[in-house]
């Protein structure tokens, strides 16, 4: 499933039923979406020459953002895999 797809499916109604693994790969690819909006700046930015510091701190923000979802994606896919072994 596509990207966009798979984010227009948890914003409707079956958000109320989706699963853990779900919910967090949801707000994964919502971080990486904010991360890459973030870097596509700083490139138009340094392309201008008008790069600054604080666009590099934002992208360190966003990009520890998806970090810290990719470990929850990762915690529920863990979890669920131990219920089924």
């Amino acid at each position: 499933m596509k990207i966009k797809e798979f984010r227009k499916k948890y914003r409707e109604e079956t958000w109320r039923k989706a699963t853990p693994q779900e919910k967090a790969m949801y707000e994964f690819c919502m971080s990486m979406k904010i991360m890459k909006k973030t870097l596509e700046l700083i490139i138009a930015k340094h392309e201008q020459g008008e790069v600054t510091v604080e666009n590099a701190h934002k992208l360190v923000d966003d990009s520890i953002c998806a970090l810290l979802d990719a470990n929850e994606l990762l915690d529920c896919m863990i979890k669920k895999q131990e219920k089924q072994g």
